[in-house]
């Protein structure tokens, strides 16, 4: 008899731990009402990026990036770009962040540009200096 309660226990309990899998996780939302500390750093960098590559995309149309031109590269284009960018607009520069639709013209200005001048003169009539950017 202890026999046939064991065998029951046994069959009771490895039936159940089949049955039981790992329950799947749902993630709890977000509640911090707090900003994320680096969400304006990251939002500021994807603009310099979108910035260097249309100015770069102008520059290249313009003839102004390969050998013996302005730009040797697109690699350098993008970098000088960049870095240019990065140091303007920020967030010490721009405390309040970017303004979407002054942005938005920015990058529709680069199309509009003149390719009289390589470099600076394009981003610069391109509308996209730090006072045209930054919300007020």
């Amino acid at each position: 008899m202890k026999r046939l309660l064991f065998a029951c226990l046994v069959l009771a309990v490895t039936s159940a731990c089949e049955d039981e899998g790992p329950q799947p996780r749902t993630p709890y939302p977000l509640t911090d009402p707090q900003p994320q500390p680096h969400a304006q750093a990251a939002a500021d960098t994807r603009i310099a990026e979108r910035i260097a590559t249309a100015t770069c995309d102008r520059e290249q149309s313009c003839g102004t990036i390969g050998p013996g031109a302005y730009f040797e590269t697109r690699e350098l284009c993008m970098a000088s770009v960049r870095d240019k960018t990065n140091a303007t607009l920020n967030v010490s520069q721009c405390p309040s962040g970017i303004d979407l639709k002054a942005f938005e013209a920015c990058l529709t200005a680069f199309q509009a540009s003149q390719c009289t001048q390589p470099g600076d003169a394009i981003t610069r009539a391109a509308r996209c200096s730090t006072s045209d950017l930054c919300m007020k």
